[in-house]
């Protein structure tokens, strides 16, 4: 191609249609690993390094990169590989890289925050592993504790809407490798701008299975029984509890869960409530 048609291509290529997204950021979208793969290496041999780099690291309307979105969207493992090394091919070094990693969307979330919503096991797996073998371990800490949207850490935005019960699985298996028990007690106890915790958010987000489980783990590092009623009573925005937000969930399985599990505290609760409310108003 000549100069005036790889101006051209670069033109056609960084337009952003009605909803702010350009051709690439459609590609990720709503194509399959070999259309992307196709489709990049194609960009890269007809345009030269420098606009090449501005396809690459170009923000969709949302302020999400090319990484972002396939977190969103895509469920194939060979995408995020893709994407992933191509972006690692770019940098001249791996901080440059982690600076790419590192950025937000408009919402404050970097790519692992949008990985435990949206993606599996199996992807979720991968960026966390690839990410181990080019950064510290207090740079790993700093990833996967990043608070995003609604200040909410990785196991709130998985517990809040992601159904895949084997990432939590591996979640809850990768993080006590990483973090010491303290750290781990700072996701567990971490209020988003609601007042919500890790149980708040898999009991009005996902599924009773996914709540108990989540209930199972958070007890191993919360082992007090007095402690842990004080965790399940915990009130957010001053006025849900846990049972508010099952039965606003309207999942009769989630309703009954929550209520067989305060039940088995109630006496618990009952003397809780009396040592620290004397003038014996009514417990919420």
């Amino acid at each position: 191609m000549n100069y005036k048609t790889s101006i051209e291509l670069m033109n056609i290529l960084i337009a952003k249609n009605e909803c702010g997204n350009n051709f690439i950021h459609r590609i990720v979208n709503f194509n399959t690993a070999e259309v992307i793969e196709f489709t990049l290496q194609k960009i890269k041999e007809n345009l030269n390094d420098s606009h090449f780099q501005e396809i690459l690291r170009s923000k969709e309307h949302s302020g999400r990169n090319l990484l972002h979105i396939a977190a969103v969207y895509s469920k194939e493992v060979k995408t995020h590989q893709i994407l992933w090394k191509v972006f690692r091919e770019s940098c001249k070094s791996d901080e440059e890289f982690l600076e790419i990693l590192r950025e937000v969307d408009e919402q404050g979330s970097i790519l692992f925050n949008l990985a435990a919503y949206f993606t599996d096991r199996h992807i979720i797996q991968f960026l966390i592993e690839e990410l181990r073998n080019i950064a510290t371990i207090e740079e790993v800490k700093s990833f996967l504790k990043h608070l995003g949207l609604s200040q909410q850490n990785m196991l709130q935005n998985a517990a809040k809407l992601n159904q895949d019960f084997e990432l939590h699985k591996y979640l809850w298996e990768i993080i006590p490798k990483i973090f010491n028990n303290s750290e781990i007690l700072e996701f567990i106890n971490n209020y988003d701008e609601y007042g919500c915790h890790i149980l708040h958010c898999a009991v009005v987000g996902n599924t009773k299975e996914i709540a108990e489980f989540t209930w199972s783990k958070i007890q191993n590092y919360i082992s007090n029984k007095y402690e842990q009623i004080q965790y399940l009573t915990k009130l957010l925005n001053s006025k849900y509890n846990i049972h508010n937000l099952a039965t606003e969930s309207n999942d009769p399985e989630m309703i009954k869960w929550v209520e067989e599990l305060l039940q088995k505290y109630e006496p618990i609760i009952i003397l809780n409530h009396q040592e620290q409310s004397p003038d014996n108003q009514e417990i919420t």
